[in-house]
Parts: structure tokens; C-alpha cells; sequence
């Protein structure tokens, strides 16, 4: 059994909704191949594709990662409302003093630095459009690839 609990509950999630890899894989425009390595633990989807699947499984994107214990549905989201838009433009011009008073090294600065820009960039285009305008998840979109194991 493996001990990554995104890959963990990924599956229970889909498995609690009676559907196959291949129909969950397809619903959000991602190939079965790529979905199984997900739920095998060798692969992370990005952020665009964890967003898709807390809307087909009505699931927080902070327990499908982990970050909470308790499955509420998307609604109930904590990691959501700390990388909003608002919130990624306070902390970017906050930085400067986040460096000094954590002692960030430069790299770890830019590397900050560079992930707050990439979320209100990723907000903003987000914002243009709902769930559904956006086609969330599916091929058509070609939404942003942010990778989670980047940030």
C-alpha cells in the first residue's frame, strides 16, 4: 500500500463514486494512463487538474492533498482561501520583510517570489471565467500546467 495519501484518496474518492479510472480520467480531459500513475503515487497533477477533480468527486483540494483530515466537500476548502488573489498580492508585497524576518536565502526569495506571481496570474485568468465557462479540466481548455511539486 502506498504511503502517499493524495494517491490514497484519490482513489477511495473515485471508488466511493462507483467510477472506473478511465471514466473519472476522462470527465476532467486527462488520459487513463497518466490518471493510474496518479493513484499510483509516481505522479502529481497539476494545479488545473486537482481543481477538476475536487469538482467531480465534491472533494477539498486540501484533503485531497492532505492538508486536512476532514472531507467536507469543496466548499470547506483552507488551502483555497491562502492562495486567492488577495491573499498572493499581500504576501508578494510582503515579501521583502517575510526574507528578513525568516531569513530566506535569494533562492528561496525568487523561488517565492516567482510562485506568488504565477498564482495571480493563474487567479486572474481563472476569474475571467466560471467552472463550467472554463470547461474545467478538459482538453479544450489547455488550462496552465502548474505543477504542484514546482511550487
Amino acid at each position: 500500500m502506498t504511503t502517499n495519501k493524495f494517491a490514497e484518496r484519490l482513489k477511495k474518492l473515485r471508488q466511493d463514486k462507483k467510477l472506473t479510472q478511465k471514466e473519472l480520467a476522462e470527465s476532467i480531459g486527462e488520459t487513463q494512463g497518466k490518471f493510474t500513475k496518479w493513484e499510483n503515487g509516481t505522479l502529481k497533477p497539476n494545479f488545473d487538474k486537482l481543481i477538476a477533480l475536487s469538482w467531480e468527486l465534491d472533494t477539498s483540494i486540501d484533503y485531497l492533498l492532505g492538508a486536512s483530515d476532514s472531507n467536507y466537500g469543496r466548499e470547506h476548502s483552507i488551502i483555497a482561501p491562502t492562495i486567492d488573489l488577495e491573499t498572493a498580492y499581500t504576501a508578494l508585497e510582503n515579501l521583502e520583510l517575510t526574507k528578513e524576518l525568516q531569513g530566506l536565502t535569494e533562492k528561496e526569495y525568487n523561488h517565492q517570489k516567482s510562485s506568488l506571481q504565477k498564482i495571480i496570474n493563474d487567479w486572474k485568468n481563472w476569474q475571467k471565467k466560471t467552472p463550467h465557462e472554463n470547461n474545467i479540466g478538459t482538453k479544450e481548455t489547455k488550462p496552465n500546467e502548474t505543477n504542484l511539486n514546482d511550487l
